[in-house]
């Protein structure tokens, strides 16, 4: 029916005649192709354009009438102005004004489903002091709508209207002061329950969502309760930003079981902890509560070849200045969830050494021959300098005590990111980003008896541009370095690395190392006068393979980009660096549009290697990618862009079940843990 200008979805009858006819379509596409059908796609179709000035308001106290305006209106949409401090401001000053806004309709292109929706722009006019008044969208309903936004074909739901005034409701998701492009939004009724994927069972929705010649991508959304990590709002932040450079701690675990997958999370509010059984064709979805500890944050997680679960809590606290012991344990649970083993860990300082732990810490955990090898990230006890110096430690723990039998202690500090994996020998190999001792990705092989590492990628260092350090000392000029109005002196404390963690992995030849690093334009990374910014030059994924005895002196195989450099110290003193055989697997050279981060690794067999990562502007996500490389000859093989449809956790690991590749997330808004199954042909 129509309201008004309003394009109302179809009636009941109507609404119930298409659900079951997409149902028979789907149960013959999955029963006759093993996968799901394709998942809605939809586009807009502008019907009015108009520019609303922005003169209407919320209804509060001060200079805010309620009064929403007919100049502001297009459609069933209208432009408001919110309250900021002591009033609502429309006149220029303290607001941006003159919001272009299209209003059509987005629809399927077999015309199945066609909904309300706005195209957003950028305002033409900004506040000539600063930004006080935002102005935001209402849409005109007699009922509750979910509000989506459409990207490239693709339906994502992101809040809800809620009650305002004279027939409207607030959709304050929409926020036009602070649109930097054009954007779509699509309007829903919650009543309808509108998904863009296919109900295959009470709890769980699926559809392909991408699929060529090299990868088909499919999506299962599992319904959870309790407030899951959201992966694409918990940690939104790009290359150009101070979060970036710490990161983000793993937030899921998965592993493979005898009839499926299983996913270990924890609700972040409650701090419980969940177990996702998942069954092949994900059907029949289950969600167990594991032991947990109020206050402690899910570390790290793995399971063993019988399908028992590991995992280690740790004590949340940012305040490592007070000097005081985390409380940590270590769990063993049955593949049902059944408790095993509960035992706690020594984090005094002469133990794992833990006084500060929180979601920038990031640790591994890997299972080999009866034996947990693990790296934490954490804040130490108070040194003689009297500071809680950040640093990372590897460990070996024993599979049926949970006692750590080897501690190995810092390895890295600082360590911003790690990643481990297993070699053919079940020893631990590892990886982490070191900005100071060592100043590079640092590779680790470890088990109960020996530690070897080597720096295999290192990057350039931010010199400072003033002669006195904070501790009082003066530093001569680095002139090799200044120039172009810029002074840099002898001394250094940049905790920026330009870089990323990717994978690790042994071939049958060789060690892979995978990284996203910031080259110049002749592909060197430690260039010291590229620096100022946490983005300075467009970041590229990157690898080195190295041979199986990395300490050796000769230990770099592949072909690739050879160079010397050094960085002074906060002390001065100089610490020489090398890169050597380094091999850069693309080619962005747009910092502004063109950014890769958050890769993701795994082993498709001894010589061909799974790549999956984001691409990024400066701040903003665009899209994903994947690839499978063949690191002995550094040939990319298979490579497609997905667009922007699947998103991907700081530092959570792919897993890999019968030749296909398993990526997981969660989404908050909607409820779901998400599994995308990735096969490559």
């Amino acid at each position: 029916m129509v309201f008004g200008s309003r394009v109302w979805p179809r009636t009941m009858d109507s609404v119930a005649t298409r659900l079951l006819y997409l149902a028979a379509i789907f149960l013959f596409s999955f029963i006759a192709n093993a996968h799901p059908p394709p998942i809605k796609r939809f586009r807009f179709m502008a019907a009015e354009k108009k520019v609303l000035p922005g003169n209407s308001t919320e209804n509060k106290r001060g200079f805010c009438s309620g009064e929403i305006k007919a100049e502001d209106q297009i459609g069933d949409f209208a432009v408001v102005a919110l309250f900021y401090h002591n009033g609502c401001y429309t006149d220029g000053n303290y607001n941006h004004k003159n919001f272009p806004v299209e209003w059509g309709v987005a629809a399927t292109h077999d015309g199945l489903f066609r909904y309300p929706a706005v195209r957003i722009h950028p305002p033409q006019s900004r506040a000539r002091q600063f930004l006080a008044s935002n102005h935001v969208g209402y849409y005109r309903a007699d009922q509750d709508f979910d509000i989506f936004v459409l990207e490239e074909g693709l339906l994502s739901r992101i809040g809800r209207t809620a009650a305002a005034t004279d027939g409207y409701r607030r959709a304050e998701v929409i926020n036009l002061s602070l649109a930097e492009q054009a954007r779509v939004y699509v309007f829903i009724p919650q009543a309808e329950a509108f998904s863009s994927y296919h109900k295959i069972s009470e709890k769980t929705e699926a559809a392909r969502i991408y699929e060529d010649s090299h990868f088909s991508v499919d999506k299962y959304r599992i319904s959870v309760t309790g407030k899951i990590f959201d992966t694409a709002r918990d940690f939104d932040f790009g290359p150009e930003t101070h979060k970036a450079v710490y990161g983000q701690n793993r937030t899921f675990f998965s592993t493979a079981t005898a009839n499926g997958i299983a996913v270990i999370w924890q609700d972040r509010a409650s701090f419980e902890i969940y177990l996702s059984l998942l069954d092949s064709d994900f059907a029949t979805p289950q969600q167990k509560k594991l032991p947990s500890l109020a206050g402690h944050l899910l570390a790290a997680a793995t399971a063993d070849d019988a399908g028992n679960i590991y995992y280690i809590l740790i004590e949340k606290n940012e305040k490592s200045s007070l000097n005081r012991t985390l409380r940590a344990s270590a769990f063993k649970v049955s593949p049902e969830g059944r408790l095993l083993k509960k035992t706690a860990l020594d984090a005094s300082e002469k133990g794992l050494n833990m006084t500060g732990f929180s979601d920038s810490h990031i640790c591994s955990m890997q299972y080999s021959n009866g034996k947990l090898g693990g790296i934490i990230s954490r804040d130490l006890h108070r040194a003689s300098d009297g500071l809680n110096h950040q640093a990372a430690a590897a460990f070996v723990m024993d599979a049926e005590s949970l006692a750590i039998t080897k501690n190995y202690g810092i390895i890295t500090g600082h360590s911003f990111g790690n990643a481990m994996s297993i070699n053919h020998e079940g020893k631990f190999l590892a990886i982490d980003l070191g900005d100071n001792y060592p100043r590079g990705v640092h590779l680790h092989r470890f088990d109960e008896k020996n530690h070897e590492s080597k720096v295999v990628y290192t990057f350039k260092t931010e010199h400072a541009s003033g002669p006195r350090s904070s501790a009082g000392q003066f530093f001569p000029l680095y002139t090799e370095i200044s120039g172009g109005g810029k002074k840099y002196y002898r001394w250094s404390n940049d905790n920026r690395t330009y870089s990323e963690i990717g994978g690790v992995h042994e071939l049958t030849n060789s060690i892979v190392v995978f990284f996203v690093g910031e080259p110049d334009s002749s592909g060197r990374a430690i260039n010291n006068a590229r620096v100022g910014n946490y983005l300075n030059d467009a970041r590229n994924l990157g690898m080195v393979t190295v041979k199986k005895d990395f300490t050796s002196q000769d230990y770099v195989l592949s072909q690739g980009i050879n160079e010397q450099g050094g960085f002074y110290s906060f002390h001065g003193r100089f610490f020489k660096q090398e890169n050597r055989g380094i091999v850069w697997l693309t080619g962005h050279k747009n910092k502004s549009q063109h950014n890769a981060t958050r890769v993701k690794t795994a082993a498709l067999d001894r010589d061909s290697i799974f790549v999956l990562y984001e691409i990024w502007t400066k701040t903003r996500y665009s899209s994903t990618q994947l690839n499978v490389i063949k690191p002995a000859t550094g040939q990319i093989v298979a490579s497609a862009n997905i667009g922007p449809i699947l998103r991907l956790g700081w530092r959570d690991d792919l897993l890999v079940k019968d030749g296909k590749v398993y990526a997981i997330s969660g989404d908050r808004v909607d409820g779901k843990l998400d599994i995308a199954v990735i096969s490559v042909r």
